[in-house]
């Protein structure tokens, strides 16, 4: 099914859903479907549920705010780089420890992951006359559950909402993260037992692995190892891409690998005469953010002055990344040079580009290294007459695949007396590295999560977990537990006299 069935979808939603003050949601009451009228048929469940994709799609994507972006300039991972301080200032400030409740990234990441809510309730609400309603409903559970597993990761303890609110119900207090997770797991409980397997749904919906791989991660975010583990043992019908180089790529797009992915579209054409790339509330179904973390135009060129060889090309430097998760690497770990390259190894004749300006210099905050996962590459842009590619980038965004599977039972066999060292084995023999796999500790595991999941949006909340947030230092920044979580948005403590601040930023 094409990508942009979630655009489609959502207008449906919206026509059907009561009004919000978001200003996506502000249509005249002409053409408006009665909500009775509604949910009756296979197709109009579905409706409903491909609009909570959208909207997760939404929150990934759109105008320079993405859930990726910011777990990401969060990490050790990447700076948030571009051509100076003053391009996209509050990325800056987060990447530099000094955003604070005001940020604008912040407040419309928040309404964003609540909006995604909101469309879910509203489907766990509503289906239930149509033969599908049971699988629909059970898709909804498990999409709030991630969206909600991403909110207390992100702040700590925020509101629990679980309907349709009346306007009497808007100045909710935050819940703890006990019952936050509770909810997780009451709403994963509720989608295992509905979900089909994979293979039994369409290619774009999640099925019965992703809701069990998602409890067990949940339950190892709390610690519950041994609760864990048969959730995740129980994640069936999935298995390694053959090529790490290829596993973030169209290639591979709802393949073996693929738990949960989100898709973005190559095919609308846009060109810098029709998009408009500044404007609130862009409908475009392309990923404008993986051009926006390309390599920096200013700093690409071919390094022996004849054609570039990397077939790549430039974008606006957002999120370069650093020399030290460069180096934490093993040198003889093949995943590296399918993660990572520095300038020196991107001279060899295969890639022949260099990262450097004329002057010899990098792009702002780039540390002389280019990454290949979600990169620029030329056949992930549209390629129709008149398009411009990186104004067209589909590659799809992998909220989870079958390798993060394999490490989270690592981890928690490692906890519980488990293989550890046969599933770290699995990742191994993909890449080459038949040798057996020897003690897996917590050690092992961080550095094979480095070089498994590097730059797929799982590194800051590992550091937190695990507290090691002192990696988290910055050149000339230190970081306090404060940075553990995001704090909540000013915006929404003006307007809920009920709400207060999370502790990390009382």
């Amino acid at each position: 099914m094409k990508k942009n069935i979630y655009k489609l979808f959502a207008i449906l939603l919206v026509l059907v859903s009561t009004s919000c003050s978001k200003d996506w949601l502000e249509i005249p009451e002409e053409g408006l479907i009665p909500q009775e009228d509604f949910y009756k048929t296979d197709e109009d469940n579905l409706q409903a549920l491909a609009a909570v994709y959208d909207m997760i799609q939404v929150v990934n994507a759109q105008d320079w705010v993405s859930l990726y972006h910011i777990k990401t300039v969060l990490s050790d991972e990447a700076r948030a780089g571009g051509s100076d301080d003053g391009d996209q200032p509050e990325y800056h400030d987060l990447d530099d420890l000094k955003h604070t409740p005001n940020n604008t990234k912040i407040s419309d990441l928040w309404g964003r992951l609540y909006f995604g809510i909101y469309r879910a309730n509203i489907v766990i609400k509503n289906v239930g006359e149509a033969p599908n309603s049971a699988v629909v409903k059970a898709e909804a559970y498990a999409l709030r559950a991630y969206l909600y597993f991403e909110l207390v990761n992100l702040f700590d303890e925020v509101p629990l909402v679980l309907t349709e609110l009346l306007p009497s119900e808007y100045f909710m207090e935050a819940s703890s993260v006990e019952a936050i997770y509770a909810q997780i797991e009451a709403d994963l409980t509720m989608a295992i037992a509905d979900l089909p397997e994979k293979g039994d749904q369409d290619p774009w919906r999640i099925a019965k692995g992703f809701a069990n791989a998602m409890m067990g991660k949940a339950l190892i975010f709390q610690e519950k190892y041994s609760e864990a583990v048969p959730y995740l043992e129980a994640v069936k019908g999935y298995a390694l891409e053959s090529d790490f180089s290829e596993v973030l790529k169209k290639s591979t797009e709802y393949g073996t690998e693929s738990l949960f992915e989100i898709g973005y579209s190559t095919f609308e054409g846009w060109n810098w005469g029709n998009y408009n790339i500044w404007g609130d509330g862009r409908a475009q179904e392309n990923n404008i953010h993986w051009i926006l973390c390309g390599p920096r135009d200013t700093h690409w060129s071919a390094a022996d002055g004849g054609d570039i060889a990397i077939e790549m090309f430039a974008g606006w430097g957002a999120l370069p990344p650093t020399r030290k998760m460069y180096d934490a690497f093993d040198v003889n770990d093949p995943r590296r040079k399918g993660t990572v390259l520095d300038n020196d190894e991107l001279a060899a004749p295969e890639y022949n580009v260099s990262l450097k300006d004329a002057d010899g210099g990098y792009q702002h905050e780039g540390a002389g290294v280019l990454r290949l996962k979600y990169g620029t590459w030329n056949d992930e842009g549209g390629l129709g007459d008149g398009d411009e590619p990186g104004l067209n980038m589909g590659t799809n965004l992998r909220i989870m695949r079958y390798a993060e599977v394999i490490l989270l039972l690592a981890e928690a066999y490692v906890q519980t007396g488990g293989d550890a060292a046969g599933e770290i084995q699995k990742l191994h023999n993909r890449v080459g590295m038949t040798d057996p796999v020897g003690t897996v500790d917590m050690t092992v595991i961080e550095k094979e999560r480095i070089a498994e999941l590097s730059y797929e949006g799982h590194r800051f909340y590992d550091l937190i977990r695990w507290g090691k947030g002192s990696e988290l230092d910055r050149e000339g920044v230190t970081f306090t537990e404060k940075y553990s979580k995001l704090p909540i948005p000013q915006t929404e403590l003006d307007a809920n006299p009920n709400l207060v601040q999370n502790k990390y930023w009382r």
